[in-house]
């Protein structure tokens, strides 16, 4: 099977909702990109191909509101659900700083770090 991703997948463990069909389903961040994320959810009612959805996570410190953004299942298999990024170049933009936060390590720095970012930034900037 070929590997057409575009983007770097960072690891992460962030809670998430996913809403769809007036259903929240609660799960787990398991990889995120500038264009997408694979989620873990916590029941077993699979999303299907194609189908719209809204992706909900906590980025900052409550009370400032929750990440909120418009994807599309791309792939699903029991509680693995893949979902890409839906929206303009503008909205893109707007939640670039929250995902590069999302994808940060907080126990690498230095050179490595920067260079982890500057990556990030050029597969955005080359997606246009």
């Amino acid at each position: 099977m070929k590997d057409s991703r575009r983007s770097y997948r960072a690891p992460s463990s962030h809670s998430v909702e996913v809403l769809v069909r007036g259903d929240c389903h609660k799960g787990c961040m398991e990889n995120v990109s500038l264009n997408g994320a694979l989620l873990h959810l916590d029941d077993l009612s699979p999303l299907a191909v194609g189908e719209a959805c809204v992706l909900q996570l906590q980025v900052d410190e409550a009370p400032l509101p929750p990440l909120r953004i418009d994807c599309e299942v791309v792939h699903g298999c029991e509680c693995l659900v893949g979902v890409k990024f839906l929206g303009s170049a503008e909205e893109a933009e707007r939640r670039l700083p929250s995902l590069i936060k999302l994808m940060s390590d907080p126990r690498q720095g230095g050179d490595e770090y920067l260079e982890r970012i500057r990556g990030y930034l050029a597969d955005f900037c080359g997606a246009r």
